[in-house]
């Protein structure tokens, strides 16, 4: 039961942390195109500007892009990490249930023999 709630408690953080990545990320590309829209502005009131707009939306699409790949990987790590958790979870949970029931075990044998030794007496 500790385990599943610290699963949840994990899996939680673990969504908390996306989500601000992607938060993060869409900050970044709203600033990014805030940006090329001020170009933009700037571009059309100046012939000679445009070449330089066209430029900076190519610079812009492939910022955009590597910010994409960037927050990919960081989810996969992420999702990857969680994964290890879950599986480092189930594993102890195995070994305390092992040793639990061996615990059990070494005490009933201990109150059998307790319980031999005083039918011997």
């Amino acid at each position: 039961h500790e385990a599943a709630q610290l699963q949840a408690q994990r899996d939680r953080e673990m969504h908390e942390k996306l989500m601000e990545i992607q938060r993060k990320n869409q900050e970044k590309q709203t600033a990014l195109h805030e940006q090329m829209l001020e170009q933009q502005q700037v571009s059309f009131r100046n012939p000679r500007m445009v070449y330089n707009f066209d430029c900076m939306l190519k610079e812009s699409a492939a910022a955009n892009l590597i910010l994409v790949q960037e927050n990919h990987e960081r989810q996969r790590l992420i999702l990857k990490e969680a994964e290890d958790k879950r599986l480092e979870s189930e594993r102890i949970a195995r070994e305390n249930e092992i040793r639990l029931r061996e615990e059990n075990e070494q005490k009933r044998d201990k109150e059998r023999e307790d319980a031999r030794n005083r039918e011997d007496r």
